[in-house]
């Protein structure tokens, strides 16, 4: 099989190519440092699974791998990630992922997990499985009271646009918009950047903008 391996941790994604290379069912193994990457530069012939990130720079994993449902639908995507609650799992695979495997898994479960989706199957690390089906069903929703352009500076936070290039998309200034960031953080319960996107995906916040 043909696969793509887009990582921005170029080291690890080396290593982890290494070792898929030496998997008689791989046939090749291309690296990209980011989803651009991948998209202005497609592999050809187009890989059979792409294995990728959910927090990369640039564009998300979340949004990458809707446009990839739509544009090549054939290809298998697994979601390699440190990100391990339930909410962020039971989504991605919801809206299209293949597989789901931690980080901190063995190579042999990604081998297993590739294998089972080129089967036509879905897969989510065992670990990660237990947390998925431990997590109650029934999960206290808490309403987040945002406002229009809170949601939509959300929006565009977790699409991977800086602060400067949201306030010239939304036609305010950067003081303006960085004030709805902070905010958003505020309201959300988060310190970080990275964290307010987390969220944004786990609560079911972010809204992909076609």
């Amino acid at each position: 099989m043909h696969v793509a391996l887009i990582d921005d941790h170029k080291i690890l994604a080396q290593a982890l190519a290494n070792m898929l290379e030496k998997e008689e069912a791989v046939s090749s193994v291309k690296i990209f440092d980011s989803a651009k990457a991948y998209l202005d530069n497609p592999p050809i012939p187009a890989p059979q699974i792409i294995i990728t990130d959910i927090l990369m720079p640039g564009i998300s994993g979340v949004d990458f791998l809707m446009k990839c449902k739509t544009e090549i639908p054939g290809t298998k995507i697994i979601l390699l990630s440190s990100v391990s609650d339930a909410q962020t799992i039971r989504h991605v695979m919801r809206i299209g992922a293949d597989g789901y495997v931690g980080k901190g898994a063995p190579v042999s479960e990604l081998i297993t997990a590739m294998q089972t989706v080129m089967e036509g199957e879905k897969y989510i690390s065992h670990k990660l499985l237990k947390i998925v089906v431990s997590s109650t069903i029934a999960e206290d929703k808490i309403v987040y009271h945002l406002s229009p352009r809170e949601k939509e500076v959300l929006t565009q936070v977790c699409s991977g646009k800086t602060i400067k290039e949201i306030a010239y998309d939304m036609g305010l200034s950067a003081h303006t918009v960085q004030a709805y960031h902070k905010n958003l953080l505020k309201k959300l319960n988060v310190k970080r950047t990275t964290d307010l996107v987390v969220m944004a995906i786990q609560k079911g916040l972010y809204i992909h903008q076609h």
